[in-house]
Order: C-alpha cells, then sequence, then structure tokens
C-alpha cells in the first residue's frame, strides 16, 4: 500500500483513532478497486481523482464516517465491507471517466 499524500496524513492524523482506522480500510479498499486513482483534499475531505478530478470523497464526522458522493453514513467501528467498498470506487470511476469522455 501506496504512502497517503501529506495532506490526507494531516486529515487522518487529526482524527479519531477509530475513525482513521475506519476511513484507513476504506482507503485501502478504494486503491485496490482502482489503483490507477490518486488522492487529494477536496471539499476540505480526502478524494480519490482520475486525471485530477475527484470521483469519491471520504470523511470523518463526531459520530460516524461517510462516503461522497450519495452519502453513505457508517460508525467508525462498522465500516463497509471491502467488497462493497471496490464496487462502489469501480462504478463511481467509470461514472467519472464517462463523463469525461462526453464533455
Amino acid at each position: 500500500m501506496r504512502a497517503p499524500p501529506p495532506e490526507i496524513e494531516a486529515y487522518l492524523d487529526a482524527i479519531p483513532p477509530g475513525h482513521r482506522a475506519a476511513l484507513e480500510r476504506v482507503r485501502e479498499s478504494v486503491l485496490a478497486a482502482v489503483p490507477e486513482a490518486s488522492e487529494k483534499i477536496s471539499l476540505k475531505m480526502p478524494a480519490f481523482a482520475l486525471e485530477g478530478r475527484p470521483f469519491l470523497w471520504m470523511g470523518a464526522f463526531a459520530k460516524h464516517c461517510s462516503l461522497f458522493p450519495g452519502t453513505i453514513r457508517f460508525p467508525p467501528d462498522a465500516p463497509p465491507t471491502a467488497a462493497f467498498v471496490k464496487k462502489l470506487a469501480r462504478e463511481k470511476a467509470r461514472a467519472a471517466a464517462s463523463r469525461k469522455r462526453l464533455g
């Protein structure tokens, strides 16, 4: 697993350990599903991008974590399964690539 960029690492360092563990698990799944994705901060949250354009965001909040777009909320101690996150990441990446071709 590649190391997160410094701005992603700073975001993860600033959140509670349980939230961090959940988002790191999500991050691993996204990067396994879409290895060509880059990481950046967008909308003040970690985002995964293709050719600089974000297609999936993740964030930590007081009592939950979320994936965007679509707002999938989950408690830090029960993140979505790797299979679900991988499927979601592939679908969002495919949709982003399709929008790029159209526009």
